[in-house]
């Protein structure tokens, strides 16, 4: 994670960091997760042809989300992290969304197929 302070994250730019992610990274399978810090939340998820990490923080100050470089192995063997690798093992993310002007981002997931 970048050192300084964040940029809050006004509901356009929330807007415009979900539509690049809902045509870019839609569907992907979750690869892992870790929580760097108590308010955030890294993900991991592979499409097709890359693989993409986000960044979630509900801090109070800062809350965002957005893409991010691979970041260092930190954080693997927090609680939460440790939760979410198991709920979303074998599932894939299938939508994001966002209602009107909230900023609740909702992401779906499903569980894969196997054919």
């Amino acid at each position: 994670m970048q050192k300084g302070v964040p940029q809050i994250m006004d509901i356009t730019s929330i807007r415009s960091v979900l539509h690049y992610l809902i045509e870019n990274i839609l569907p992907s399978k979750f690869e892992t997760a870790q929580q760097p810090e108590p308010n955030t939340i890294q993900l991991c998820f592979r499409g097709v042809d890359s693989q993409t990490w986000l960044e979630v923080s509900w801090h109070g100050d800062s809350p965002r989300i957005l893409k991010i470089n691979k970041p260092e192995k930190i954080g693997r063997e927090s609680t939460l992290s440790k939760q979410i690798r198991y709920g979303l093992k074998y599932m894939a993310l299938i939508s994001i969304d966002q209602d009107d002007f909230e900023r609740v981002i909702k992401f779906s997931f499903a569980k894969k197929t196997w054919r």
